[in-house]
């Protein structure tokens, strides 16, 4: 008997469109943040941030894909599991230095993805922010596009004003050279900010990609951070529990070879546990140490001591990406002033 086929939300960085559409032509669909060889899923020893598509390895031959900004800008690209992704699952890093994680894959059909016959749970499904998602109760919705994929009618434009601004998100997102923003981007914050004030250049960066009511950023480092070794705290109110869960960061501007020390300071945060308020609990769900100019390679002692101690240690190029992440947020805000 045939598996039931799951339907699932991926996505990709849509600053190397061309580069993940022709991987696909060849049965390879890859993932990012997959730069180091210890981030192979199957055996992990460096995160990085790839622990996020561990999931991944879920999807089942014959799972439906849907994935924005394939193969171009204004596009959805539905595709198809060819194997079972725990067993056929491989570890390559590619051409440009990152997306070493590569699934077999095969492109069914895509779609514009504001085309009036895409159903409004399928384009709501599509604004989720997550990297990989599981997508339920729209099987029906999706199959008929799938079976619809001679229609050209699913390629077309709602409306002239729709074709204008989609023409031009796309002719943008091609001329836009990532690369270069981003040494540009890390050369202008490392010369100009130093110290604490990276705290405060994080604080309205993580504010930036991480909008209230539902999140809350704030900079909580001063005397208080002897009892906490907390600079940065983020918060997430939970009503039912009436409790916040925390992350807690530790920010340090040092360079070279950094000290074990620091892990001793965000240590400390354990104590937002047995921290309350007339709001609410708190309960800490995350120790986060960032060191802005130090490199990983040079540290191997460091993220030794943090995997001991639970402690996501971010630095080089995983921060590098966080800090891009931020400028893009904001460009796409002043690119939405189009549209008003």
């Amino acid at each position: 008997m045939e598996n039931e086929r799951n339907y699932w939300g991926y996505r990709i960085d849509t600053t190397r469109i061309d580069y993940f559409n022709s991987e696909l032509l060849n049965g390879i669909l890859r993932q990012g943040w997959g730069y180091d060889e210890g981030q192979d899923l199957r055996n992990m020893t460096y995160d990085g941030g790839a622990s996020r598509n561990l999931r991944m390895l879920e999807v089942k031959k014959g799972d439906y894909l849907l994935i924005p900004r394939l193969p171009d800008w204004n596009s959805v690209a539905i595709v198809e599991a060819t194997e079972d992704w725990n067993d056929s699952y491989e570890f390559q890093i590619g051409e440009l230095g990152d997306y070493g994680h590569k699934f077999p894959a095969k492109l069914i059909t895509s779609f514009y993805r504001r085309s009036k016959l895409v159903s409004g749970n399928i384009k709501s499904t599509l604004q989720n922010p997550k990297r990989f998602w599981k997508i339920s109760g729209m099987d029906d919705e999706i199959n008929r596009i799938v079976d619809s994929k001679d229609n050209i009618e699913l390629r077309k434009y709602e409306s002239e004003k729709d074709g204008l601004y989609g023409s031009i998100e796309a002719i943008y997102n091609k001329n836009f050279n990532k690369d270069n923003f981003k040494a540009d981007l890390q050369n202008e914050l490392k010369a100009r900010f130093q110290g604490s004030e990276w705290e405060n250049v994080l604080v309205a960066g993580l504010n930036e990609l991480y909008p209230g009511p539902l999140f809350s950023v704030e900079r909580v480092g001063g005397k208080s951070e002897k009892k906490h070794g907390t600079d940065v705290l983020i918060k997430f109110f939970e009503p039912l529990s009436n409790k916040y869960f925390v992350i807690a960061i530790q920010i340090k501007d040092y360079k070279g070879i950094v000290s074990n020390n620091v892990v001793n300071q965000i240590n400390k945060a354990d104590w937002w546990n047995r921290y309350s308020n007339s709001k609410g609990e708190y309960e800490l769900l995350q120790k986060i140490l960032i060191v802005t100019n130090a490199e990983k390679s040079d540290n191997e002692k460091l993220q030794e001591e943090c995997k001991r101690n639970d402690i996501r240690l971010i630095m080089g190029k995983e921060l590098d990406e966080i800090i891009m992440q931020i400028g893009l947020n904001r460009i796409a805000k002043i690119f939405s002033t189009l549209e008003k």
